[in-house]
């Protein structure tokens, strides 16, 4: 019974490898690699995970290193590595951090989020600081303008130098990339929760049952307070951090008011239909310029305003 349970074990975890890595082949959609680490976690335990990860993560890394070889400089080459490894390793690491860990999946994941700014802030500074990486990020932002806008003459009419583009590249990546990796995180946690529970779905995640601490409304408004500090006075990287806290708690209220709106379309006892057409109506305002600014931010404000008015 043993080596049949063995076998089995095995069989999965080579399987869940061999998806992982070819998911991660598909650049579009790279993160989803780490759904299979986070359903073996699940499955199987936190050391099954751990072999898996790291076996997916020699592989990926062999393949990078072959694909590096080229890259003239010893600077470049190791910015290379450290820019491809770097979200598969914050990924796994954060998987793995679900995985071994007792407790509540969201703070884990959050828990993850502030590992990868800790660790990332201080890589991105010493990469930011070496000149040879710092042109030919340049070099790529530049040539990317040049074929969007059509050559130097397009960034004239637009009253826009081409230096600025890089500058305001800088800030939207740095406004993001840690909000990023926590959507990211929880999207495949997500993905691997509805495989894991496919046959008993009482346990599937739910987002009438979601709740945060009535004291992370603070958070919020610290975040939006910063937020505004740096559109006026520039902050720097405090701002970025602003930022990104601000999108963060932003979804955690959004998913609390999608699952108001889930409740009270449950409570009124609509017909599946029903919901459906109004999930698809709230899908296609989001998709409208303009008034997609009612779902990205009135979906969080009734997940805010539940502090206030008990819905339920």
């Amino acid at each position: 019974m043993e080596d049949l349970l063995r076998k089995q074990i095995a069989k999965e975890l080579v399987v869940a490898a061999v998806a992982s890595f070819l998911i991660f082949q598909a650049s579009f959609v790279f993160y989803l690699f780490i759904v299979p680490v986070l359903y073996i976690g699940r499955k199987r335990g936190a050391l099954a995970a751990a072999v898996l990860g790291f076996v997916v993560l020699a592989a990926v890394g062999i393949q990078l290193i072959v694909k590096i070889g080229a890259l003239e400089g010893s600077g470049l080459r190791g910015f290379a590595i450290t820019y491809g490894l770097s979200y598969p390793v914050a990924l796994l690491a954060g998987a793995l951090v679900i995985a071994f860990f007792q407790g509540r999946s969201l703070y884990k994941i959050i828990a993850s989020t502030v590992l990868f700014a800790v660790v990332s802030i201080p890589v991105i500074l010493m990469y930011t600081g070496n000149s040879q990486v710092v042109d030919f990020l340049k070099d790529q932002v530049s040539y990317a303008t040049k074929l969007l806008l059509d050559g130097d003459e397009s960034f004239s009419a637009l009253g826009i130098k081409p230096g600025e583009i890089t500058l305001m590249v800088r800030d939207i990546a740095f406004r993001d990339f840690i909000a990023a990796y926590f959507f990211l995180l929880s999207g495949c946690w997500y993905l691997s929760d509805l495989f894991v529970t496919r046959k008993n779905r009482d346990k599937r995640f739910d987002t009438e049952r979601f709740t945060i601490p009535d004291w992370s409304v603070w958070v919020l408004i610290a975040a939006l307070a910063g937020v505004l500090a740096d559109h006026l006075l520039s902050l720097g990287w405090l701002g970025y951090i602003s930022w990104n806290v601000t999108l963060i708690m932003l979804l955690l209220y959004g998913i609390k008011g999608a699952g108001l709106i889930k409740y009270f379309l449950r409570k009124k006892e609509f017909a599946r239909r029903k919901q459906r057409s109004i999930v698809m109506l709230i899908f296609l305002l989001f998709l409208i310029p303009g008034l997609n600014l009612v779902v990205l931010l009135g979906i969080p404000g009734l997940g805010v305003s539940e502090i206030w008015v008990r819905y339920r």
